[in-house]
């Protein structure tokens, strides 16, 4: 594949819905901007446009052709919203730690785990600190103070608050927009330090049809307009999406509700997986596979 450097300035220019878009390109650089506002529309605007512009087919997928845009990805933009985002439209400030700092994240949720274990609902059904073991309190004194030391520091260090994500939340939604089109969304997610797999540092956090994990450590390297490991890192994203793209393409089954995934490990290895609806088993199946050709075969040759 041919492919080329392009620079994308994360800023409102770049939101023209009307601005064309090589998908098979590769981006090499993403640049910040100071602009808090500016990272609000991409996702908005890619999947009104998709659903406006359905692409017709048969019933049941046939190899070489996209499958047809389902009622279940149409969730993908409002789950966005609200999971990213607080209700006023800035980043959710549990997404902005998990993100900002993985370790303290880590740390905290293992804090909420003896909270659960040590409370027990006092006669009204609701939990109080003295429903609380001596440990449960402690770690929520302990979960307090890391979340107000991790605010004060990261978010407030210059008087008003700023928050320490911005550029890296516009840099995954505009590779999201890239890589989304008329037909199927492309959703981006992380995973932290311990990669516990808990819902939200889930592969399959939002309902689109292709989708990528990739570590907090490589989402802040994605936004680093300098950094060669940005450019290698894009590269691999581009590779990576192409080729769950064509497995996609080239299913012949008829599964309903199938997702795709690609994990980007720690040791720079990448795993495919395949996400569906059972027709015997209650749930959803999951497959995992190390190439997408095994995925494909997997997927062609999987029986419930």
């Amino acid at each position: 594949m041919d492919k080329v450097s392009l620079n994308l300035n994360i800023n409102q220019n770049y939101k023209d819905k009307n601005q064309a878009i090589d998908n098979s390109k590769v981006i090499t650089n993403l640049k910040k901007n100071t602009n808090l506002n500016d990272s609000d529309d991409y996702i908005v605007s890619i999947s009104d446009d998709g659903n406006k512009r359905r692409i017709k087919a048969d019933e049941y997928k046939k190899s070489g052709v996209t499958s047809r845009r389902e009622l279940w990805e149409e969730q993908t933009v409002e789950e966005k919203r609200t999971r990213r985002y607080d209700f006023l439209g800035n980043i959710d400030l549990e997404e902005t730690l998990r993100l900002d700092e993985p370790e303290t994240y880590d740390r905290i949720k293992e804090l909420w785990r003896i909270q659960a274990k040590g409370t027990n609902p006092s006669y009204t059904g609701r939990f109080t600190w003295y429903g609380m073991t001596d440990e449960a309190k402690q770690a929520t004194i302990e979960e307090s103070r890391l979340k107000n030391d991790w605010f004060e520091r990261r978010c407030m260090s210059e008087g008003t608050f700023k928050n320490p994500i911005t550029g890296q939340i516009a840099a995954m939604e505009v590779v999201e927009r890239i890589y989304s089109d008329s037909s199927h969304d492309t959703s981006l997610n992380f995973y932290g330090h311990n990669d516990d797999g808990s819902y939200r540092e889930s592969m399959w956090r939002f309902s689109s049809k292709f989708n990528v994990l990739l570590s907090a450590d490589m989402v802040k390297q994605l936004a680093d307009p300098e950094g060669k490991l940005s450019h290698d890192l894009i590269e691999k994203i581009d590779d990576v999406i192409t080729k769950m793209k064509e497995v996609e393409e080239s299913y012949e089954g008829d599964y309903a509700a199938v997702q795709f995934g690609a994990k980007f490990h720690k040791d720079g290895s990448v795993s495919y997986h395949a996400s569906y609806a059972g027709a015997q088993r209650a749930g959803r199946v999951e497959i995992e596979a190390s190439t997408p050709e095994e995925l494909l075969d997997k997927l062609n040759n999987e029986k419930e």
